[in-house]
C-alpha cells in the first residue's frame, strides 16, 4: 500500500488568501492552524479571496477545485466538498470561508497517526540524545486505516497524508482523477525522501 502526502499545485493555480478586513488578532494566534485539533466549535467564517501567485512566468492561473491556503492547510470549492464529503468520515472537518459569492471549506485534519517507522526512518537528535526531528521519515502502512487522511505528530501535525486503500472505489486519488478535479497533488510518500508525482 502507498502513503501519499497531498500538495496543493500553488504555482499552477490560483491560491486563497485571507481577506485584509480578517481580525489581525486572529492572524496572530493559532486560529488558522490546523493540527489536528476540532475547530468548529469556535469557528467564526472568514473572508478569502483567489489571487495568482506574482510571477512572471507562471502566467495567467486558473480557478481550482482545490487551493492551498497555508502550508498545512488544503481549501476545498463547493463541488469537492460534495464529492470529498463521503470519502472524509469523521476524521476531517471542513471549516467554511466566504470567498466572494462562494463558499470553500479549509480542511482540518484530525485523525493524528503515530505511524511513523522508527527503525528505518533517520531521526536528527541534539547532543543529549533529545528528539528535535527526522531527516527521512518512514511511514507504517500498517498502523493506518487505508483510504482516510491523516497526520503525524512528528512533523508538527503539518503535512496531510493518505494511505491508498486496496478498493479502487474507496480511493480518494480515483475520485479526483474520474472528475476532473483541480490543484492538487499526490506526492508518493512512504519514505519521505524519495518523492514521486502521481
Amino acid at each position: 500500500m502507498k502513503v501519499y502526502r497531498l500538495e496543493p499545485e500553488s504555482g499552477k493555480y490560483k491560491n486563497i488568501y485571507l481577506s485584509d478586513d480578517t481580525d489581525i488578532e486572529l492572524r496572530l494566534t493559532d486560529y488558522f492552524d490546523f493540527r489536528g485539533k476540532p475547530k468548529m466549535s469556535e469557528w467564526s467564517t472568514p473572508e478569502v479571496y483567489l489571487e495568482e501567485l506574482e510571477d512572471e512566468d507562471v502566467g495567467t492561473q486558473p480557478v481550482p477545485d482545490i487551493a492551498g491556503f497555508r502550508p498545512d492547510t488544503l481549501v476545498l470549492s463547493q463541488r469537492a466538498a460534495d464529492l470529498f464529503s463521503p470519502y472524509l468520515k469523521d476524521t476531517v472537518e471542513l471549516l467554511p470561508m466566504n470567498c466572494g459569492w462562494e463558499t470553500w471549506y479549509a480542511v482540518n485534519v484530525l485523525n493524528v497517526v503515530n505511524a511513523v517507522d522508527y527503525e528505518q526512518s533517520e531521526i536528527q537528535r541534539d547532543d543529549d540524545g533529545d528528539f528535535i526531528g527526522m531527516n527521512t521519515t518512514v511511514i507504517d502502512p500498517n498502523k493506518v486505516k487505508p483510504g482516510q487522511l491523516f497526520k503525524i505528530p512528528e512533523d508538527n501535525r503539518t503535512t496531510i497524508l493518505y494511505l491508498e486503500p486496496d478498493n479502487s472505489s474507496d480511493d480518494l486519488i480515483a475520485l479526483i482523477k474520474k472528475h476532473g478535479l483541480t490543484g492538487l497533488r499526490f506526492v508518493e510518500a512512504n519514505r519521505w525522501s524519495e518523492e514521486f508525482i502521481r
